[in-house]
């Protein structure tokens, strides 16, 4: 319990101290160990004094003065409420004659050994860049400038359904060796091609955590790069041709979107690795938003979301299920609101079969680059659907489920983009969807005024069978290969305190193979119940293992509070928080009335 004490001190300062979806309010240090609360002791956590909150917060004035002093009045209000900075540049960016004629040099060695089969080129490719480039970043400007003399030799053909369907990077080299000593210029390749071959080198030359991402883009699917600075975990490079995003310090999953400037605007975000294998989904803020609005349990994603969601819901119940008004907005992500009028039906077929079914028309937003108030905006219709095959077994005071889950949500937008560029406006219909099956064991115990739950539970994600699968206009065609994509284990314990108030102790352990390395993330809860009335909840949220992704929810040590007041069956009404270990501080609402 005293760890629960300890974390409640904390959530208690960052209400006092905090201020709304800013790194300003966020005036508790804290010092961490999330593997020693985890095992029950709570050995590292500092609060600043009083006269260290007054010192630190004139050094925070002056670095603001510093950071802001050439900034737009968008950017200095960007800055402010705790959104990230990024560098954006191309390839040949700051790089003089010697250097571009080097690395001209060596990019034309590459390329002239087409000829090898396609795992010796791979390897030749990354041994030279190995022998030529020793840094990261040097490596990462020798890709992202390979990427660019690939830009121009896309063949535009293929996303009309010609052509191939599958290019070896022996023909993209052969393209690019002909391009450069002028006898032809065929086109080879497309963005899947072209980013799979990058990866795929990349990791021949020594460069660890690297990830294919595809997604839905305003122009059409799309399919880019993302790096993790082996030196700064908190460091991600995503490369998109030659354009190279550094970003630091970003929120989870938003990192995937490459700073909002090829914005995803679909459901979320397949991880490929570099055998053209999707390794995990990820969801966007519109998809959790949706999914939210239409009456998803956030649970089932078994993704460490962040409690930094405002909804705000208007719900009748009715014998045809709820109808629901909702809008949601993310505070610390990419900045999407949506807006929906949902339906949401729960009916059990039978003993064995239960349904879920939940669909909306909705309009979300969210701006792409203030720099130039560009837009995204979408409108359209979206599905939630689950099926739950389940076997219960009861025995004295314990019970056993074992369930076989399928889920599968999708939808179907227009996309627009609002820009003062012309070359940005966008008007496009859109299709996303997804699928995932999960299967696992539920045991309860029963005492006499307590309860003990524990799950186990595997995720298994359908496979496209290769990256060639991933078409122009095709994210992901049906497949036969399944691999899993998460193993998850919690507990939870209910008891009573007393008549009035009940609470809660539980932990969770997720694992995700990502690219051969474990990555494990643990979160330790708390919560309180007073007479239906009031409810609070704390938990401790972070990475356990010692390869942490930055974009994955969760790998960032944070708490989460919330505290909700139900003034009736009709009404209720709370606030929640996310507070990270590197100050960063994120505040949501929630309020939903209910009319039978």
């Amino acid at each position: 319990m005293k760890n629960f004490i300890l974390i409640g001190i904390l959530t208690t300062f960052s209400l006092i101290f905090g201020s709304s979806g800013t790194s300003f309010g966020a005036t508790v240090e804290m010092k961490l160990n999330l593997h020693s609360i985890y095992g029950g002791k709570l050995t590292s956590t500092e609060i600043k004094t009083p006269f260290n909150l007054i010192t630190d917060m004139n050094v925070r004035l002056i670095n603001f003065s510093e950071d802001t002093y050439n900034m737009s009045g968008e950017e200095i209000n960007e800055y402010i409420h705790g959104k990230r900075f990024y560098t954006q540049q191309r390839a040949t960016q700051g790089v003089n004659l010697e250097e571009a004629t080097k690395v001209y040099q060596i990019k034309r060695d590459i390329y002239r050994h087409h000829e090898l089969n396609e795992e010796d080129f791979i390897q030749m490719a990354g041994d030279t860049i190995k022998a030529n480039a020793k840094s990261f970043d040097e490596k990462i400007k020798l890709l992202s400038s390979m990427l660019e003399d690939m830009y121009y030799i896309y063949d535009y053909k293929r996303t009309q359904g010609e052509g191939s369907a599958e290019v070896s990077f022996n023909d993209i080299a052969k393209s690019l060796d002909g391009r450069y000593s002028g006898a032809h210029r065929d086109r080879a390749g497309v963005c899947r091609d072209m980013h799979q071959a990058i990866l795929k080198i990349a990791k021949a030359s020594g460069v660890p955590e690297g990830f294919g991402i595809s997604f839905i883009s305003s122009g059409a699917p799309h399919l880019n790069l993302i790096f993790t600075d082996p030196e700064n975990p908190k460091r991600v490079i995503n490369l998109n041709y030659d354009i190279v995003f550094n970003n630091e310090g970003g929120w989870e999953n938003s990192l995937l979107t490459q700073n909002h400037v090829s914005p995803s605007l679909g459901l979320g975000f397949y991880l490929w690795n570099a055998n053209d294998k999707v390794e995990l989904y990820i969801p966007s803020d519109k998809g959790v938003l949706l999914y939210m609005g239409s009456g998803g349990d956030l649970e089932e994603l078994n993704m460490a979301l962040p409690e930094n969601y405002t909804n705000i819901s208007a719900e009748t119940r009715t014998k045809l299920g709820k109808f629901a008004l909702f809008y949601g907005h993310a505070g610390g992500g990419d900045g999407t609101h949506v807006l929906s009028l949902n339906q949401a039906l729960s009916k059990k077929i039978n003993n064995f079969i239960e349904t879920d079914i939940g669909h909306s028309v909705f309009y979300s937003q969210r701006t792409m680059d203030t720099r130039d108030d560009t837009d995204l905006n979408t409108i359209g219709y979206y599905i939630r659907n689950s099926f739950k095959f389940s076997k219960n077994f009861k025995f004295n005071s314990q019970e056993i489920d074992l369930y076989f889950n399928t889920f599968i949500y999708g939808a179907i937008f227009q996309a627009v983009v609002k820009s003062d560029d012309p070359n940005k406006s966008v008007n496009n219909l859109r299709f996303d969807f997804h699928g995932s099956l999960k299967t696992g064991i539920k045991h309860q115990a029963y005492f006499s005024d307590s309860i003990l739950t524990t799950k186990l539970e595997l995720s298994i994600l359908p496979q496209t069978g290769n990256i060639a699968n991933f078409s122009q206009y095709n994210l992901t065609e049906p497949g036969f290969d399944f691999m899993p994509s998460g193993l998850f284990l919690s507990q939870n314990y209910e008891f009573n305190i007393n008549n009035s108030l009940t609470g809660e102790l539980g932990h969770k352990l997720s694992l995700y193979p990502i690219d051969g390395m474990p990555v494990i993330i643990g979160q330790l809860y708390g919560k309180l119940k007073y007479k239906n009335y009031v409810q609070a909840r704390s938990s401790a949220v972070g990475c356990l293992s010692d390869y942490c992704p930055a974009f994955l929810p969760g790998t960032a040590r944070r708490i989460d509070n919330s505290l909700n007041y139900i003034f009736s069956d009709k009404f209720k009404f709370g606030f929640s928080n996310s507070l990270y270990e590197d100050g960063n501080y994120y505040f949501g609402l929630n309020l939903k009335i209910i009319h039978y």
